[in-house]
């Protein structure tokens, strides 16, 4: 079957519909998304927009790519929940992101499907976990397993101008005036491509993870965030990566839209 035939199923019982409709559901910036899904005969793959955008170091391409990492992310939550391995690959190839492909048959864990019910429905189950401990814990495994860093900050937010921090995700200035109860700084120790991708997954792990384990909702501040911004809010961090996003985590309910 190609690509360009009907993909409600592939090789196995994989439904590529919804392996599609999970990247749809994938976080971003306001506006249209600047990357796409396209389907494959045994997964779906992510391209960019702007042709250019897929490799360049501008903050145009890293946001894109910052976003697309988030969209992989869904994608990968979709096959696990449908039993099936990710085989995920990074080709440097025109406007080529990420292809992620069927793998090994798999039997999806009780947490599998519940992200993947988060990732279709937007709704989690009531979790009164508050502790600081199991939080930063559990953010700790998620950066791991992306090879990213996570750095969590006590809130409030500081108050600045959205513009200033980096760019900005939040739907309206009132998401990003909440005071959270915690902030997360994810970033990727590389410069490149791939780490933009790698963040992006990181931190739709975590906005998904925080729901369903932890009954937190999260916010995503900016991505990337603005060099200038953390160096003045933290003279003594050191360097910030290029690859990096701001979160924000406060009490219970599902996890908004970006």
């Amino acid at each position: 079957m190609s690509a360009d035939a009907d993909h409600h199923t592939t090789a196995g019982t994989v439904q590529v519909d919804l392996l599609l409709a999970a990247a749809a559901a994938a976080p971003g910036p306001p506006g249209p998304p600047r990357w796409f899904p396209r389907p494959l005969d045994d997964g779906v793959e992510l391209r960019s927009v702007v042709r250019s955008w897929a490799a360049d170091g501008d903050r145009a391409g890293r946001t894109m790519r910052i976003a697309a990492g988030a969209a992989l992310r869904n994608v990968r939550i979709s096959l696990a929940a449908q039993g099936r391995r990710a085989v995920c690959a990074y080709p440097q190839r025109d406007a080529l992101l990420a292809a992620v492909r069927t793998g090994e048959p798999y039997t999806p864990s009780a947490l599998d499907l519940a992200l993947a019910r988060l990732v279709s429905t937007g709704s989690a189950p009531e979790v009164p976990v508050r502790d600081p401990a199991v939080t930063r814990a559990l953010l700790r495994r998620a950066a791991d397993a992306d090879q990213v860093w996570v750095r969590v900050l006590p809130g409030p937010l500081p108050a600045a101008d959205p513009q200033a921090i980096g760019v900005p995700w939040a739907r309206n200035p009132v998401a990003m005036g909440t005071r959270p109860e915690m902030l997360v700084l994810i970033g990727a120790p590389e410069n490149d491509r791939i780490a933009d991708l790698r963040v992006g997954q990181a931190m739709q792990q975590i906005r998904l993870l925080s729901a369903v384990v932890l009954g937190r909702h999260t916010t995503v501040v900016a991505g990337p965030v603005d060099p200038e911004w953390w160096r003045r809010t933290d003279p003594t961090a050191g360097r910030l990566p290029r690859a990096t996003v701001l979160l924000s985590l406060s009490g219970g309910g599902p996890v908004p839209p970006g």
